[in-house]
């Protein structure tokens, strides 16, 4: 008995520190897990009304693109699926046509999957779909789980193709999402950004705002779905991008290609059919291999590990002369005829060299 009144006694102690972390975590919100629909519907409002929005940094990029979207009011005649690493493919390399580009950090086949069925499920279904072709998006380890926020889009294009889903259930994310709520690195998080808001004397949580501007300190999302990168970023000298990229290659292990042992065939299942529905749908499909940076792709391309990334690209390369898909880039910048001054850092290539690859290759 005397165990159990202890025990009680312990669960009163902790019950207010349990609740501060949940009013902080809720309420601070950080990264606008909590928001709701309401939240993405005015970023979305002002985008659609031709206004850039600056200072977005925190929120979840995929329900931005469901609400985008759900939005639209006429159909995009050119769409962009991929990641970070095709997220400064711009309007400006399409003169004459209307375009939004929808990659997401980290974005596996399940996101592009599930972006696309958005189009799809509102019968806007673009002429022309460009797909960012990242190494990972063949690796069973790739540990990008970040598709759970649009896990519902993503089990019915599944269905449709396949005739069933593929297991991956739509509470998942919602568990995930409210297990924030008692997350210890989440209160850090809420913490410190309420300090550093407190030290701004920044009084709104969201803090984003419409602009007319392209280019601001703070990072920027674009009306064409591109990101417009805070000054720091944009501005980084070759050197600090070349010792970045040194460093990216050198952590083990490297961004979403660990275990990287080969090519699964489950995801190279899954990528087939999903073109296949394209093809089908009378989309223009083209692939885009988005470059590393030349000391990056050096270290990765001789890395017993990380080499498989030729391999990969062998299989896309294969894969649309099979297709008879155009094929546009590659990951040794080389064969790009692109140098130290087109990154950014390891992995990213930066907006001008970017377009400038698809403005010499007609669509």
């Amino acid at each position: 008995m005397m165990d159990i009144l202890k025990f009680i006694k312990k669960i009163m102690f902790l019950l207010p520190i349990l609740f501060v972390i949940i009013g902080f975590n809720y309420f601070v919100d950080p990264a606008n897990i909590f928001r709701g629909e309401k939240y993405y519907e005015k970023i979305v409002g002002y985008l659609l009304e031709g206004k850039n929005v600056g200072n977005m940094t925190n929120y979840d990029e995929r329900l931005l693109q469901r609400e985008y979207i759900k939005g639209l009011s006429e159909r995009r005649e050119i769409a962009v699926l991929g990641s970070s690493r095709s997220l400064q493919i711009a309007s400006s390399a399409f003169p004459g046509h209307s375009f939004l580009n929808n990659s997401v950090s980290g974005a596996t086949i399940e996101d592009n999957m599930a972006i696309y069925w958005m189009y799809r499920k509102k019968d806007f279904i673009p002429s022309v779909v460009v797909i960012g072709l990242d190494p990972w998006l063949l690796n069973k380890y790739n540990y990008q789980g970040r598709y759970r926020s649009i896990v519902r889009e993503y089990q019915e294009i599944t269905k449709y193709i396949i005739g069933q889903n593929d297991g991956s259930k739509v509470s998942h994310y919602y568990q995930t999402k409210y297990f924030e709520l008692i997350s210890l690195s989440y209160f850090q998080s809420s913490f410190w950004h309420l300090v550093k808001s407190l030290r701004e004397g920044k009084k709104e949580r969201s803090h984003f705002y419409p602009t007319s501007k392209n280019v601001s300190i703070e990072q920027m999302k674009l009306t064409d779905g591109t990101i417009s990168y805070d000054i720091n970023y944009r501005n980084v000298s070759p050197s600090e991008a070349r010792l970045s990229a040194v460093q990216y290659a050198k952590k083990d292990p490297v961004y979403s290609l660990g275990n990287f042992t080969r090519l699964d065939p489950n995801l190279t299942e899954k990528f087939d059919k999903f073109i296949d529905l394209l093809n089908k749908d009378k989309v223009k499909v083209v692939f885009f291999l988005p470059p590393y940076h030349p000391a990056a792709y050096n270290i990765l391309a001789k890395s017993d590990k990380y080499k498989i990334i030729k391999e990969a690209q062998k299989y896309f390369e294969k894969y649309a002369k099979d297709k008879k898909i155009k094929l546009i880039g590659s990951y040794n910048p080389n064969d790009c005829y692109l140098g130290e001054l087109d990154f950014y850092d390891g992995m990213h290539i930066k907006r001008e060299s970017i377009n400038r690859l698809f403005k010499s290759n007609r669509l």
